[in-house]
């Protein structure tokens, strides 16, 4: 990413996040007074994401201090402080530690991510028996779902799911993994084009003789 420490950027104004973050932060005029009060030679807004961190500078600007005394750290950032002023002299590796339960930073955003898709649209467990020698369906497959379809329309749509993937499996290639792919495919375009909903697909080829 190129460093746009110094570039006039766009002013951006976006209404649905506006009044996420809110009270536990001075106002604008509370700062206004702290900076007025203190009248510090050098500025460095801290706490808040970049868009608050790039405010706060403007308004010390527009409190009389220079552009060239302020300065916006990013995180990693390493300033170094001398008497002819400050500059940013390295970075170092900086960057979220989850707390998960009794885990500390062994969860990590894929994992928040699919936590977010799993409460948003459910998953789906697809059971597929597969002949060992001739890679054929063995029998029928079984679909369970949590959280993606309502309970009165599960036989029927279940049904349907089954019917999908059984018509797509016998086109697919036989390895484990084409049929695997194959079946998350198929699955996912189907709970899609029923219920606009995209559940994490969860196939499982058992072998049998």
């Amino acid at each position: 990413m190129n460093d746009l420490r110094g570039v006039d950027l766009a002013e951006v104004n976006n209404p649905p996040i506006a009044h996420v973050h809110v009270s536990g932060h001075a106002s604008q005029e509370e700062m206004k007074l702290i900076l007025a009060l203190v009248r510090p030679r050098f500025f460095i807004p801290v706490h808040g994401e970049p868009r608050h961190l790039h405010l706060h500078a403007r308004l010390a600007e527009a409190m009389g201090i220079p552009r060239e005394r302020i300065i916006s750290l990013r995180d990693g950032d390493v300033l170094e402080i001398n008497h002819d002023g400050f500059k940013v002299a390295e970075q170092v590796p900086a960057g979220y530690v989850f707390v998960d339960g009794s885990g500390v930073g062994d969860v990590g955003p894929s994992v928040l991510s699919e936590r977010d898709a799993l409460a948003r649209d459910g998953f789906v467990v697809a059971v597929i028996p597969i002949h060992k020698n001739t890679r054929e369906l063995a029998g029928k497959i079984d679909i369970a779902t949590r959280g993606a379809i309502y309970k009165e329309q599960a036989d029927a749509t279940l049904n349907e799911a089954r019917d999908a993937l059984a018509k797509a499996l016998r086109k697919s290639k036989r390895s484990n993994t084409a049929l695997e792919n194959t079946a998350s495919q198929s699955l996912g375009r189907f709970f899609y084009q029923t219920s606009r909903r995209n559940p994490i697909i969860v196939p499982i080829i058992v072998e049998v003789d």
